[in-house]
C-alpha cells in the first residue's frame, strides 16, 4: 500500500497523478510520522482557526499538490528518481506563509548589528534539516517553501474556495459538522 501512495516521479507518467496528494499522508517510519506530526500540527492548527476547517482542507492538498507537481517536473526533467513521501513539505508551505506576513509586516531577525529579512529566515531552516537529515529531499521541501512564498505574497492564495462555495458547502454539512467538537466554520 505505502508504495502505490508514495510521491514517485514516474510513476505520474502512467497516470498515477493520486500520488499528488496521497505522499503526505504515508511516512516511511514511527520517527517519521512523529517529527512530521509535532511539526505540521501547531502550524495547520493556526491555519484552519484562521480560514476554517473545509478551507483548510483546500490549503492543504494544494500545499501538497503545487509543489509536488513542481518537484515530479523538475525530477524528469533532471533523471533524479527519489521518491517522496511524507508531510515536511507542508512544513515548509506553512512556514513560508508566515514568513511572508512577518516580512509585510516590516518584521526581521537582528542578530547583533545585522538585520535580516523575515522572509530568509525559513531558509537557514531549509539549510539546517538537509544538513541534519541529509536523507530528506531538499527539493520537495525547497518546492514547498516556494509554495507558501507565493502563497503569502497573494498569488497561490486565488486557489482558495471562494466564500460563496464555503457558506454553501457548510449550509449543506452543517447537521454533520456539529457533531464535530473541533470544528472551525468559514
Amino acid at each position: 500500500l505505502r508504495d502505490s501512495l508514495i510521491l514517485d516521479p514516474r510513476r505520474i507518467l502512467e497516470f498515477e497523478t493520486h500520488r499528488w496528494n496521497t505522499y503526505i499522508f504515508i511516512h516511511l517510519g514511527l520517527g517519521h510520522l512523529i517529527m512530521d506530526l509535532l511539526a505540521l500540527l501547531p502550524l495547520l492548527s493556526k491555519i484552519e482557526s484562521e480560514y476554517g476547517s473545509i478551507q483548510c482542507v483546500i490549503i492543504l492538498l494544494n500545499m501538497a499538490t503545487f509543489p509536488a507537481i513542481a518537484y515530479t517536473v523538475v525530477s524528469l526533467a533532471c533523471n533524479l528518481s527519489t521518491r517522496v513521501a511524507g508531510s515536511s513539505g507542508v512544513v515548509f508551505s506553512i512556514i513560508g506563509i508566515f514568513a511572508i506576513r512577518e516580512h509585510k509586516a516590516g518584521k526581521s531577525l537582528t542578530f547583533g548589528d545585522v538585520s535580516i529579512p523575515a522572509w530568509t529566515s525559513p531558509l537557514f531552516l531549509l539549510f539546517l534539516v538537509a544538513f541534519i537529515m541529509p536523507r530528506s529531499s531538499l527539493l520537495g521541501h525547497l518546492f514547498g517553501l516556494l509554495y507558501g512564498y507565493a502563497y503569502g505574497l497573494g498569488y497561490a492564495s486565488k486557489l482558495n474556495a471562494p466564500d460563496w462555495i464555503l457558506q454553501k458547502v457548510e449550509s449543506i454539512i452543517r447537521p454533520l459538522t456539529r457533531r464535530v467538537k473541533r470544528y472551525v466554520p468559514h
